[in-house]
């Protein structure tokens, strides 16, 4: 089964930095899903994000991306089991 890829940007500003990654990702065949989510403003829609993917099954990795204090990584692996990469942009 292939595994798929969930991208959660802190705002839109992230964009562009998602957009570098999802090249990647596109370039290995890898399916994804973009979701923006911040875990200051925007706390219960993070939770609720996770609970959806909660239910996949097959693998599934969350991707973070978020500037400043990157709080969006630690509170995305706080609440799934499954694995977490964070990726702040530059």
């Amino acid at each position: 089964m292939a595994g798929h890829v969930v991208i959660i940007m802190g705002s839109k500003s992230d964009l562009g930095h998602v957009n570098k990654i999802t090249a990647q990702l596109e370039a290995f065949a890898i399916a994804y899903d973009r979701h923006v989510a911040s875990a200051h403003k925007s706390v219960r829609h993070v939770l609720s994000l996770l609970a959806r993917y909660a239910k996949y099954e097959g693998p599934l990795v969350f991707i973070t991306v978020a500037g400043r204090s990157n709080a969006l990584g630690g509170m995305v692996d706080a609440n799934t089991s499954h694995p977490v990469i964070t990726c702040p942009p530059l």
